[in-house]
């Protein structure tokens, strides 16, 4: 119910690769820190269908499970692509609202830590410190508390021009923005507006 599924597909869909929207298995290996996902499959709620128009249409969707989500393939009905691992450097908490905002601030390590361990299943010892490995590793990511309500589409692209900006400037400050207050790095003078950049913008495949 926060959303992770929706902004998957819409993360996706702006040219991220899509690897899962719920569980992921988590290891580290000679490189570091992987993460793969847990099956290939999408889940999708009702109400995250009317972001989504063109799916199911003129078709008989027949594939609820008992909470009347539906599990589909993100390749297959939807054209994004779809990756198998990846290494975690960013870690992004979701709590939806029922109102348009998009603000994304800064989490401490120890709030990781806590956020983390809520949940996790009684295990061997050596299980538990396997995890305590693997959540070591996360509470060194940048962590951040993402609250976002409206449309999954706006908050993916501005989620993406946030780690943009992130990936093009190692030196900048962890902030709290605003639909409306993105702005793009400073552009070239230019009267006739030819090399001006978009606050927003959107990756189409050429076929």
């Amino acid at each position: 119910g926060s959303g992770k599924s929706t902004l998957s597909l819409a993360l996706a869909q702006t040219g991220f690769s899509f690897i899962a929207d719920d569980r992921s298995l988590l290891s580290i290996e000679d490189k570091g820190l992987r993460a793969a996902g847990v099956g290939s499959c999408l889940k999708l709620r009702p109400e995250a269908l009317v972001h989504f128009p063109s799916f199911g249409a003129g078709r008989t969707i027949d594939s609820f499970d008992p909470e009347g989500a539906i599990f589909v393939d993100p390749t297959e009905e939807f054209g994004v692509e779809k990756g198998t691992e990846c290494e975690p450097r960013t870690i992004i908490w979701l709590e939806q609202l029922d109102t348009p905002e998009f603000s994304i601030e800064p989490a401490s390590s120890d709030e990781v830590a806590s956020r983390l361990a809520e949940g996790l299943t009684q295990e061997t010892s050596e299980a538990v410190r396997a995890q305590r490995r693997v959540m070591d590793f996360l509470a060194k990511c940048e962590c951040f508390v993402l609250r976002h309500g409206g449309s999954p589409h706006r908050t993916a692209l501005t989620l993406r021009e946030f780690l943009s900006g992130r990936l093009d400037s190692s030196s900048a400050q962890s902030q709290s923005i605003a639909i409306g207050d993105l702005k793009c790095g400073q552009s070239r003078k230019d009267p006739l507006r030819r090399f001006t950049e978009a606050p927003l913008c959107a990756d189409y495949r050429l076929m």
